[in-house]
This record gives C-alpha cells, sequence and structure tokens, in this order.
C-alpha cells in the first residue's frame, strides 16, 4: 500500500545523512581501527601539529589524517574502504553534500539522490521537487503508487487517495478526515467493512462485517454492542455479569443477569464483597482468609496476631525493638544469630557488627568493613596457578558421545565463588571465581576464570580478569592470560596490561591526561611520550633512543650500527659504524 511506504521512505530519504558510518563514532570518524606495523620507536611526535607511525599520520589533526583505509582533507574531501580490504568505495565531498558509496550503490549529490539499492530497482529524487522508487513516484507536493493494482493520488501532506485491485479503498484531508472500505475476505464483491474517523481520530465509527461495530467521541464516549463509556457513567453487559461505573470508575457495582448483587464500591472509602471482603479506610475483614484488622493497631488471621509493638506468627514472636525469635534465628539489642544449613550469622550491638561461618565466612563493622567470603574460595583460587590440572577433578571413563557433546567428560560440578570486601561503604575488593567445562567443540576443555575490582568508578578504579584453559586428557594448561585496566579520576590515569604465561609475552601501557604522559611496554621494550614532543625508547637488546620534538634534539644508541646525535635538526656525531648521512 502506498501510505505506510511512501511516509516512510520520505522520512528515511530526509534522514539518511544520520545513517551515514562517518556517524558510527564522531564526525572525526578516521576508518575502521588501524593496525600500527610500524615499529614505536619510528614515530614521529609532533601532536597535534603532525604525526607519523606507520601507515596512520595526520597534519594539523583533525584537518588532515590518513592510514590504509582512510584519506581526509577535511572538511573538503575524504575517502573509506567500508570492505577493510581492496579499492576505495566511498568518497564525499564536502560533506555531507555529497557522497559516492560505490559499495552499496548509493549516490548523492545534494539536492540529488540516486543509486540501486535493491537489485535492478533503481531509484531516482530531485529533493524535494522529484521522487521515483519501485513503490511510488512523485513531482513533490504530488504522488501516485506504481504497479500493485489499483491506483491512487496524493498531495503531500494533506490529502490521499488510493484504491485497490482486490476491492476496498481509502482517502483522508489529514488531519480532518478519514474514510476507508476493506475488501472482503473472498475478495469476489466490496463488505460492509468500514472505518471512518475525524479530528484526528476522536470522533468516528468502525464496522467489521456484522462481527464488529463500535463508534466513539473521545473521551466523552464510546461504545459497542456490549459496552458503552463516558466520564461520568459507563456500562458493561454480558450474557452472564452487568458492570456499572460511576465517575471513572471510582464508584459502582457489579451484578450477574438474574439480578443478584456482587460487589460494591467507593473509591478509596469503602469495597464489599459479601462473600469476600469488607474494606474501608481504617477497618476490614476478609471471610476467605478468616482475618480482620483495624489500621494501625492490629491485624488478625488464622496464624497471626500483630500490632505496632509485638506480634506471634506460626514461627515467630517480637516484641518490637527489644526481641524477635524464631525457628532460624533470635534476636535482641546486644545479641543475635541467624542459621540455617550452610551457613550461620553472629551480630552484636543491634547488627552493627558480627561474623560469618558455614558455605560464607568473614565479618563487619558498619559502615566500616564488610567481608563475605565462600570457604572455599581459597583452595580453588590455588588452582588457577596450577600447572596441571588439579587432582580434585577426575575424568570420567566410558564416556559416551552425548555426554561428550554436553560437558559431561569430568567428574566436577560447575562453581562460581565470591570474595567481597566493602570499606567505609564506598570502596570495594571484590574477587570472583568460576570453573567449568567447555561445550561443543572445547569440550576437553577445562576453564577457570578469575576476575578482580578494587576501588570505585568516581576516584580510583581497578579491573583485572585471568583466564585459564587445562587440556582434559593430557591435563596440562594450555592458557594462561591476563588483563587488568586502571584508571584514577576518570581521565586523569589509565592504565592497561596484558600478560599470557603460555606464549610468555606481555603488554601494558599507562598514560596521563591520554598523551600528556604515555608509557608503553611490550616484552621489555619501553617507549615513552611526554608532551610536549619528548620521546624515549628502550629496548632489551639495549637499543635507547632520546628525543625533542623530532629531531631538534635526537641521541640514539644502536648496540649494531652505534650511536648518533642530531642538534636543530643537524647530524652532530656519528660513531665509525653508522654511515655518515642518513
Amino acid at each position: 500500500m502506498m501510505k505506510p511506504v511512501l511516509m516512510l521512505t520520505v522520512g528515511m530519504m530526509l534522514a539518511g545523512g544520520c545513517a551515514m558510518k562517518e556517524f558510527s563514532s564522531s564526525p572525526l570518524y578516521s576508518g575502521s581501527e588501524e593496525i600500527f606495523t610500524g615499529a614505536v620507536e619510528d614515530r614521529v611526535n609532533l601532536w597535534p601539529l603532525a604525526y607519523w607511525r606507520e601507515p596512520v599520520g595526520s597534519v594539523a589533526w583533525p584537518m588532515i589524517s590518513w592510514g590504509k583505509e582512510h584519506f581526509a582533507l577535511r572538511p573538503l574531501y575524504s575517502q573509506y574502504k567500508q570492505k577493510r580490504k581492496g579499492e576505495y568505495d566511498e568518497f564525499n565531498v564536502l560533506w555531507p553534500v555529497a557522497q559516492f558509496d560505490t559499495l552499496n550503490d548509493d549516490y548523492r549529490f545534494f539536492p540529488f539522490f540516486w543509486g540501486n539499492l535493491k537489485k535492478d530497482d533503481p531509484y531516482y529524487a530531485l529533493f524535494p521537487a522529484l521522487w521515483w522508487n519501485d513503490e511510488f513516484a512523485g513531482v513533490f507536493p504530488f504522488f501516485w503508487p506504481r504497479g500493485g493494482g489499483g491506483g491512487g493520488f496524493g498531495v503531500f501532506p494533506l490529502f490521499w487517495s488510493e484504491w485497490f485491485a482486490q476491492g476496498g479503498f481509502w482517502h483522508t484531508l489529514f488531519p480532518l478526515y478519514y474514510y476507508e472500505t476493506y475488501p472482503k475476505s473472498d475478495h469476489s464483491t466490496p463488505s460492509d467493512c468500514s472505518e471512518f474517523w475525524t479530528l484526528c481520530g476522536l470522533t468516528g465509527y468502525e464496522r467489521r462485517e456484522g462481527e464488529f461495530s463500535h463508534h466513539r467521541f473521545l473521551p466523552f464516549y464510546l461504545w459497542d454492542r456490549g459496552y458503552f463509556y463516558s466520564i461520568p457513567y459507563s456500562r458493561y453487559s454480558s450474557h452472564r455479569h452487568i458492570r456499572n461505573r460511576i465517575l471513572c470508575g471510582l464508584a459502582g457495582y457489579d451484578a450477574n443477569t438474574n439480578g443478584i448483587y456482587e460487589t460494591s464500591w467507593v473509591f478509596p472509602f469503602y469495597y464489599n464483597d459479601p462473600k469476600r471482603t469488607l474494606v474501608t479506610l481504617v477497618y476490614g475483614r476478609s471471610k476467605q482468609d478468616n482475618a480482620e484488622w483495624l489500621v494501625p493497631f492490629y491485624y488478625r488471621d488464622d496464624k497471626r496476631f500483630i500490632t505496632p509493638i509485638s506480634g506471634k506468627t506460626q514461627h515467630a514472636d517480637w516484641l518490637f525493638p527489644l526481641y524477635y525469635r524464631d525457628e532460624y534465628s533470635c534476636w535482641s539489642l546486644l545479641y543475635g544469630h541467624s542459621k540455617d544449613t550452610v551457613k550461620t550469622n553472629r551480630y552484636f550491638a543491634a547488627g552493627l557488627t558480627g561474623y560469618r561461618s558455614g558455605e560464607t565466612e568473614g565479618g563487619w563493622i558498619f559502615p566500616l568493613f564488610d567481608k563475605k567470603t565462600d570457604a572455599d574460595f581459597a583452595e580453588k583460587a590455588a588452582w588457577i596457578d596450577a600447572e596441571r590440572l588439579p587432582e580434585a577433578i577426575t575424568i570420567k571413563k566410558d564416556v559416551t558421545p552425548a555426554e561428550r557433546l554436553f560437558g559431561k567428560t569430568i567428574d566436577a560440578p560447575d562453581f562460581l565463588l565470591n570474595d567481597k570486601q566493602t570499606y567505609l561503604l564506598l570502596v570495594d575488593n571484590d574477587r570472583q571465581l568460576d570453573g567449568h567445562i567447555g561445550w561443543g567443540t572445547s569440550t576437553n576443555r577445562y576453564k577457570m576464570n578469575l576476575s578482580h575490582e578494587r576501588g570505585n568508578k568516581l576516584l580510583f578504579r581497578y579491573e583485572g580478569r585471568r583466564k585459564v584453559t587445562f587440556d582434559v586428557e593430557t591435563r596440562r594448561k594450555v592458557r594462561d592470560e591476563e588483563k587488568s585496566e586502571t584508571w584514577l579520576l576518570g581521565v586523569l590515569y589509565q592504565g592497561n596490561r596484558t600478560i599470557d604465561r603460555i606464549k610468555g609475552t606481555s603488554y601494558a601501557c599507562h598514560n596521563v591526561l591520554w598523551k600528556l604522559w604515555d608509557w608503553e611496554q611490550e616484552d621489555g621494550n619501553i617507549a615513552l611520550d611526554v608532551f610536549p614532543g619528548f620521546t624515549y625508547d628502550a629496548k632489551t637488546d639495549g637499543y635507547r633512543k632520546v628525543s625533542l620534538l623530532w629531531r631538534l634534539f635526537r641521541y640514539e644508541n644502536d648496540p649494531e650500527l652505534g650511536t648518533a646525535a642530531d642538534l636543530l635538526f643537524l647530524p652532530v656525531w656519528r660513531s665509525q659504524a653508522r654511515p655518515a648521512q642518513e
């Protein structure tokens, strides 16, 4: 039908620019994440005037930038590789004025739009004057549908008219008038199904082949064959019940069709169901629960009696605030305890201090300190440092294919353990440990994860995670990786660390206010940037380099090539092992 497709297409074309990939991060978008291929010690750091680390560079950032997947001379021109490989397939000129997307066959040079987003179904537009696509064509503000049978015509946004080959039509003069007839279900002849409304739908009617009919004049009046609604009075009737409402339901009554009274109410003062419940603002009773109450002085039923300071139930009794007791706990101002089958809590001074035992261990001094540790956390946390799968985890024999598929190859259930500490209700020191057999293609792997969080997100925060994997058959450790992130006062300081103990590799970086101070270490090799323009590099083989503003001053010592020094961009020293000119 023309009406939903037309409005949706117009909206998409008006807002199309906001869906562009440049908005996927910011107006300074520079392509997919670049992968540096050049050595870190060869970078040129004159940021923001100039920066280069192969293959990414910038001049007067963000005006000029380039990489393997993009080139931009902002705001005049930019080009991108959307597939990340191959040729450039998107070009922008004075964005968002002109864009040429050869990958998706979508083009514009405002106010012209053209392309072939659907196979063998081109579209064209001269905004807002001319429109042409598979659903409709138009010379603004006149529109008409294309294909699908029937016909139609529209004057955007006031008038629309459309009729269909299978019967039925609709007309509208927005927002005053709408009229529609529906085709009969067997498409033989037009049916008596129709809909009419005016004044944005506040008044109108709807009929559906004699099975459904209603009229409305909102918010004052709504009627169908079983229901009548208006603000002062409404009524619903069926073959069994009659429901009458007054003042939007604040008062009313229900009765069945033989006239027997059921319920009545005047909210919030009164509700009465003779078979079950009587409720007023302060007094009530319930025959169903054999209960009676007088708010706020008492509540009583077969098993409970409660007043503001004392009470008694089937399993507990209390005298507030002096005493509470049930079959699992006992509490008073000086001492209390609670106990179940797996854990016990004992607390003193009205619960301000105490300790835990059983499956959860620890204690608390409110509000200074709170500790909760699963009893076997330390034992299983030691497994993560083992070089072989712990003997406590045994391998099943005669494992069926179905058991292997669903990770039933070991005699060890999945576990999730916690060690949580809170100081001054503000600073956390939480650890979480889990272990489980792999699923699908990794059912011969037993995996453990240890996560650790400290501090809070406002001042200081540390988050770390260590992942360990054991081979179930050989019982040897095959993976041991650790990653962590630390930050102080948001962007003031941030640090990251990654360790792979199996491969023997490590990486760490720390920065203050982004590149005001930036330190990076990879497998013992160090690179340091300090604003403005100072760099230092050190490698495990003895290589050292110090520079200020690239070659305003630079000193470099290479164990193989010797020593070099530059001052004011001129070479002032080269050892005999180095060439005289570079």
